[in-house]
């Protein structure tokens, strides 16, 4: 296989379900995954950046926060906005239409501050876009009206150098 390329480390039942998360099993068994993916001390795979879709994000990052937009906000440039290209590691959310409430331009999860990459398509609004660089969170798009997963594969190599990304979840991501 010819670069630029993406390994993918997934962390989900062997069923393919979500719905065992309340199980003890289950935390201990994710909490191992974190440890071995993104703490700085224990981590073995290199990971540079992990990816959730929106409701995961959601749920755990912005809980259902509304963005703070200006809906008369001067016309933003087209294309990607790259606020940081050189983070030790990204937290890459799939937010199509942009409805994510961030606050900040990074979380911290696994112990690992990570930079915030929004993953649009063109459906974003501008007011949106303009809400991320305000922020300082770096956002690419990829696709008119749905996601072409390729070319988000492609955009983390190239935008930004990343080779190894762990799915983080949720049902549809997965």
């Amino acid at each position: 296989m010819q670069k630029p390329y993406v390994t993918i480390h997934t962390h989900t039942s062997l069923d393919g379900k979500i719905n065992a998360m309340d199980l003890p099993e289950f935390r201990s068994a994710s909490r191992q995954y974190q440890e071995l993916s993104l703490d700085p001390d224990k981590q073995i795979f290199n990971i540079q950046g992990f990816l959730n879709g929106r409701i995961t994000t959601d749920d755990n990052m912005t809980h259902y926060r509304k963005p703070e937009v200006n809906e008369n906000a001067p016309l933003v440039p087209e294309g990607d906005f790259i606020a940081e290209g050189d983070a030790s590691m990204y937290y890459v959310s799939i937010d199509p239409s942009g409805k994510l409430g961030w606050q900040q331009n990074y979380v911290t999860y696994g112990n690992r501050e990570s930079h915030i990459i929004e993953v649009l398509t063109e459906q974003a609004s501008n007011a949106y876009k303009d809400f991320l660089r305000r922020l300082g969170i770096s956002y690419f798009i990829a696709g008119e009206e749905t996601l072409d997963k390729a070319l988000v594969l492609h955009k983390l190599v190239t935008l930004f150098g990343m080779e190894r990304v762990m799915i983080g979840g949720g049902g549809t991501l997965n």
